[in-house]
């Protein structure tokens, strides 16, 4: 049986390339949104690919979605000025408490940089807490849910998100809430190779870290970064 992992939030665009990279590197890829009908020509046709429907805040949709998985990457961030809440903090526990009743191996949790308190009276932090009621203090109670659920866990904070293609980066893991020196932006695609990696590499298992980048025009492929980018993780940098 080949091994299936669901991506909740796959409608938005860092679930998409999530998907895309996902099926690339084979597999059963479960792409979650709430109206499939919507996307009927945004996922291309392939025999790896169920796009289903499912909504994070509803636990038997989220049990339904689960079924037979081995991994998952949530995606999903709150589209409404207050809904941070329910979707970016109490569903990431709904999804995670889920998924350690059906035996998924590993739940990787896109989070954001700045997410914790410590952090607070930083500017963008207090711009981004108020774009969505509470943003960042949800994302941070949401990551808690998620490492205090005994499933096992990738939380990944990804800088400023761009739209930029996969490569052509030199990729960064900080941990403890720091920024990066130098670029703290990130760009999607360079994320989702970063989660898919993490969704079966030992070395990312129960860790928290930053994601930033910085463009290069001589740097190693991402497939290359890959191989050392998690070598020196730490337990214990959550705060």
């Amino acid at each position: 049986m080949s091994r299936v992992d669901v991506v909740f939030g796959a409608g938005g665009p860092t679930g998409r390339v999530c998907v895309e990279r996902l099926l690339s590197l084979g597999g059963t890829v479960r792409a979650v949104v709430r109206s499939p009908e919507k996307y009927a020509d945004v996922f291309r046709a392939h025999a790896n690919l169920e796009v289903v429907r499912g909504d994070v805040t509803d636990k038997e949709s989220v049990k339904s979605c689960l079924k037979g998985a081995q991994g998952v990457i949530f995606a999903v961030s709150a589209a409404k000025y207050f809904d941070t809440k329910t979707v970016d903090n109490e569903s990431v526990g709904t999804v995670a408490a889920c998924s350690k009743e059906a035996g998924v191996e590993r739940v990787v949790l896109i989070s954001s940089a700045l997410a914790t308190r410590k952090n607070r009276f930083k500017p963008l932090r207090i711009v981004l807490n108020k774009i969505r009621w509470k943003l960042m203090d949800h994302k941070f109670q949401g990551e808690e849910k998620l490492r205090n659920s005994g499933v096992k866990y990738t939380v990944i904070r990804p800088g400023h998100l761009t739209d930029k293609p996969m490569g052509g980066s030199i990729l960064r893991t900080v941990q403890g809430d720091k920024t990066s020196s130098g670029d703290i932006s990130v760009s999607r695609s360079n994320v989702a190779v970063v989660c898919c990696a993490a969704l079966t590499d030992p070395k990312t298992e129960n860790r928290t870290f930053e994601l930033f980048s910085k463009d290069s025009d001589t740097c190693p492929s991402v497939d290359q970064q890959l191989l050392s980018l998690f070598d020196n993780l730490e337990a214990g940098h959550d705060q």
